[in-house]
């Protein structure tokens, strides 16, 4: 499979960055970065937000909300508890006082959900909004990363897929009477995990999280360990199936999209995957198990709406596309072939 656009850049610009003996992690092979400060071992993580990403924006604190969200998903992936928060943060000079407030509550109110310190940041103003975050966090019983599967390991999500794909559709597809209405009454906000990252760090073994996307996700652990997959369950949330269903476009969309939900996909070895259960039922909570790891790196099959479909060929980029309705074309184009 051919690397994709945003891969080789991050290649090229670190194969000319020197090392440092403070980051113990290595390109790619982890959700966050894993440093040395003070003697211990922490995480590390900086992440870039703008109107590309196509996150929900008439509400501005569900904007907030679910980019305070995205910004701590890659601690939690690595099993770690977000501690420190800071930002740079470019508004819109369209954007209202009350527009801003409404935003700054949002991203707030994730921070109070985790008990993180937000260390202050930097406020620019310009056309179109950007916002840059960066969280420092402390390590679990175990330092997870996307490496560790093995052949028979179940794969877990920890919530419904197509929050992400579908913010995407309400956006792009804004204009269409046929989901006016549903775009006023799906938020989509996307959930907090401050609880899991404890038993993740414990029992399973590899995780990532879903923010290009759950295929995307699917796809880098499959590489990085050289394993195959079979997924027999996907569980898609409601308003994304409703809208698939009234702009005639294939439900696959919300699973193969790169808009992600920022859940968490992990896996778990059978010798640890009852305990893992038993101490997420404990926690209150609920994930999904939607298939198997396999040994075979050629067998990549999604068993969805009545089909088997190998997607070991499948090599669509939304970061290779300059225009999105592209992208989609093409991504709708395959499906239907």
């Amino acid at each position: 499979m051919k690397m994709n656009y945003e891969s080789r850049v991050i290649e090229m610009i670190n194969s000319v960055m020197p090392d440092s003996p403070l980051r113990i992690s290595r390109c790619f092979e982890s959700d966050s970065e894993v440093i040395y400060l003070g003697g211990r071992k922490y995480l590390f993580t900086t992440d870039d937000f703008s109107k590309e990403d196509l996150f929900h924006e008439k509400d501005p604190y569900v904007l907030g909300w679910n980019i305070g969200c995205a910004s701590v998903s890659d601690i939690i992936a690595a099993g770690g508890i977000p501690l420190i928060y800071s930002h740079s943060m470019v508004i819109s000079r369209n954007w209202e006082d009350k527009y801003i407030e409404a935003f700054a509550k949002g991203i707030a109110e994730v921070l109070k959900t985790y008990s993180i310190s937000f260390a202050g940041g930097d406020l620019g103003i310009s056309e179109n909004w950007r916002y840059t975050s960066t969280v420092i966090g402390k390590c679990g019983d175990k330092i997870l990363n996307r490496k560790g599967v093995q052949p028979g390991d179940s794969i877990f999500l920890t919530g419904e897929i197509g929050r992400g794909n579908l913010n995407a559709a309400l956006s792009l597809f804004s204009y269409d009477p046929r989901i006016k209405e549903l775009s006023v009454s799906e938020k989509n906000i996307f959930r907090t995990h401050e609880h899991i990252a404890r038993a993740l760090s414990k029992y399973a073994s590899a995780a990532i999280d879903t923010s290009d996307g759950v295929y995307s996700a699917l796809r880098i652990l499959s590489e990085l360990n050289g394993k195959g997959y079979i997924i027999d369950s996907l569980p898609f949330i409601a308003g994304g199936v409703r809208v698939s269903k009234s702009l005639n476009l294939p439900s696959e969309l919300l699973f193969l999209g790169d808009c992600g939900e920022y859940e968490i996909l992990f896996t778990v070895g059978d010798n640890k995957k009852s305990e893992l259960i038993k101490e997420i039922h404990d926690l209150g909570l609920t994930v999904y198990e939607i298939g198997k790891f396999t040994g075979n790196s050629d067998e990549k099959i999604i068993l969805m709406n009545g089909k088997r479909t190998n997607l070991k060929d499948y090599d669509l980029n939304a970061r290779d596309f300059v225009d999105v309705k592209e992208y989609l074309g093409e991504l709708i184009a395959w499906v239907n072939r």
